[in-house]
């Protein structure tokens, strides 16, 4: 018999489902490991609602059935609601903004978030390089400036600094909102 979750078309229908929440997770910077979080929430209480009359509903049946480990069911089973304790959503980006905005040597003479120069070895402990090092060893610093390019969180001037566009960060008008609607339409 073959296994059902091996199924390939059961895992391009999962691909065309998770394609939309994913693109949507990014645009509001949920990173993988809340996601990871999130989901294991989901299949533990899936799991205990749709629990059947065969025994008592235990975290190595739990377990068992969703494949969370048994010290995650049992964490999971303690807390008051689905959404208590998630673990605090601070992507790079935003830890990158925070330490330009809020910190003496990324910022000017007005406390306001530099030009800072794109390479080490044109501003040295002060660059757009040494800023994403400070912050993570793992990223280099030209994915995280191509990709704030593409969004418009910074551009580029013409002495070629990494300039932080303020006016980026303005939340969007009812976008919680439409979260919160979907959410409800469960």
């Amino acid at each position: 018999m073959t296994d059902p979750s091996s199924s390939a078309v059961l895992t391009s229908t999962l691909r065309a489902v998770l394609r939309p929440v994913v693109r949507l997770m990014l645009s509001r910077g949920v990173t993988l490991p809340l996601a990871v979080e999130l989901l294991k929430r989901v299949y533990v209480q899936v799991a205990i609602e749709n629990a059947g009359p065969d025994g008592p509903v235990t975290d190595s049946r739990v377990s068992l059935q969703t494949g969370v480990h048994r010290k995650d069911v049992k964490r999971l089973r303690s807390l008051s609601s689905a959404h208590a304790d998630l673990p605090r959503n601070v992507s790079l980006g935003a830890q990158l903004i925070s330490r330009w905005v809020g910190q003496a040597p990324w910022r000017d003479a007005t406390g306001g978030a530099r030009p800072l120069p794109r390479l080490a070895s044109a501003g040295g402990g002060v660059s757009f390089e040494a800023l994403v090092a400070s912050v993570s060893k793992d990223i280099r610093a030209r994915p995280v400036l191509d990709e704030w390019l593409r969004l418009g969180i910074a551009h580029l001037n013409t002495r070629d600094e990494v300039v932080l566009n303020a006016g980026a960060f303005a939340p969007q008008d009812g976008a919680d909102e439409q979260l919160a609607f979907r959410a409800a339409r469960r």
